[in-house]
């Protein structure tokens, strides 16, 4: 699970997507043209693009417009929202400072149990989709 921007260009276009989306303005037009590159993919490549899932970052839970923006996204995606959304914390970008990962740095924080939630959420909706494969065969989710 790669946490960045969903506009990134063709070089992070997998078969399956995970997208983060951050709950305000930018970032809905960011995956606005995610959502057209994708199409585009699709239509001049003969490459089918699916969205596993899409999960919120940098919520602020607290606040009643990041409360309305999870109701609007819910109702938008349905089952493509992921449960766990993860929200800001200045240890996020502690961690890196250290030479860490975030569950290396404080395994402990709320954000940390998150990315484990969403982890196990992924891995969970790749049983049913993913094919079984051989040892030593990439595999891209």
């Amino acid at each position: 699970i790669r946490d960045r921007s969903p506009s990134r260009g063709l070089g992070d276009v997998y078969k399956r997507q995970i997208i983060p989306i951050t709950p305000n303005y930018l970032a809905a037009e960011g995956f606005r043209n995610l959502m057209e590159m994708l199409a585009l993919i699709e239509k001049h490549l003969d490459e089918k693009c699916e969205i596993m899932g899409i999960f919120i970052n940098m919520i602020e839970s607290r606040t009643r417009f990041h409360k309305e923006i999870l109701a609007y996204l819910a109702d938008i995606f349905g089952d493509k929202l992921f449960r766990a959304s993860i929200g800001k914390s200045i240890r996020f970008q502690e961690a890196p400072n250290y030479g860490k990962t975030l569950l290396q740095y404080d395994p402990n924080l709320e954000g940390s149990k998150m990315y484990i939630e969403l982890a196990k959420e992924v891995i969970e909706r790749s049983k049913t989709v993913m094919p079984r494969v051989q040892v030593g065969q990439e595999v891209r989710v």
